[in-house]
């Protein structure tokens, strides 16, 4: 997936959500900020026992966050990621502790 805006895969805003993912895969999406998610108003994006491949961002990677937003990742495998300012995420204004445990 692709879009010139935010998240091509998720964009958690606007209002607090909360998402839980297993065993997923996401590759080759790509977007100006968050290739797979971007993370908004104390919004928290989980997700355990999955793959984050190929995935291309302009400013921020494989995650974009802001307002409080966060993610935990559990078990969960990233590679080959690219961004041109960031490879994983960049944090705008969050409070919230995000959580990358394999």
């Amino acid at each position: 997936m692709s879009t010139l805006g935010s998240g091509a895969v998720l964009n958690a805003g606007e209002t607090a959500s909360v998402v839980d993912i297993y065993g997923s895969t996401f590759m080759n999406n790509s977007a100006y900020q968050g290739a797979v998610f971007n993370i908004e108003s104390s919004s928290v994006v989980s997700c355990t026992n999955c793959v984050i491949q190929n995935n291309y961002a302009i400013t921020s990677g494989i995650v974009g966050i802001a307002n409080s937003g966060y993610f935990k990742f559990y078990k969960t495998t990233i590679a080959s990621n690219f961004g041109t300012n960031y490879l994983i995420s960049v944090l705008f204004d969050s409070v919230n502790l995000s959580t990358l445990n394999n």
